[in-house]
C-alpha cells in the first residue's frame, strides 16, 4: 500500500491519494518475453528494440512521450519470435520517453533518453 502525501511551500500537507499494488512483476520472463534489449539508451537518434517471445502471445509496443501521447504503436497478433525495430527520433525534442510493452501478463516500461 502506498500513499501520496504533497507539502506545499508553506509546509501544509495532503494526503488524499492512495494506491495498492497488488501484483508487482519484476522479471520479464514473467511477461512471456526473453532477450530485451534497448539500445543505446542514452541516444542522440536512433533506438533499436529487440526481444524474443518463446510463445504465440498478444503484444503492443508503443512508444510514448512524457505527457502520454502515443508517437508509435505496433500490435503483434498472435506473435512468436524475435522483435526487432529501430525507432528514428532525429526529428523529436530531446527528453525523456518510455518504451511501453504491453503483454498478456502485464506491462513493462522502459525509460529511453534522447540527448
Amino acid at each position: 500500500m502506498y500513499w501520496l502525501v504533497i507539502t506545499d511551500g508553506v509546509s501544509c500537507s495532503a494526503d488524499t491519494a492512495y494506491y495498492e499494488v497488488t501484483n508487482v512483476q519484476t522479471d520479464i520472463s514473467e511477461f512471456a518475453i526473453n532477450a530485451l534489449s534497448i539500445y543505446p539508451n542514452p541516444s542522440r537518434d536512433v533506438f533499436n528494440i529487440k526481444f524474443t517471445s518463446n510463445s504465440r502471445q498478444y503484444f503492443v509496443v508503443r512508444f510514448v512521450n512524457l505527457i502520454g501521447e502515443y508517437l508509435l504503436e505496433d500490435r503483434l497478433d498472435d506473435f512468436i519470435g524475435e522483435y526487432t525495430k529501430q525507432i528514428d527520433l532525429t526529428n523529436k525534442t530531446k527528453g525523456i520517453y518510455f518504451l511501453e510493452i504491453e503483454t498478456e501478463n502485464g506491462v513493462i516500461t522502459k525509460k529511453l533518453i534522447l540527448q
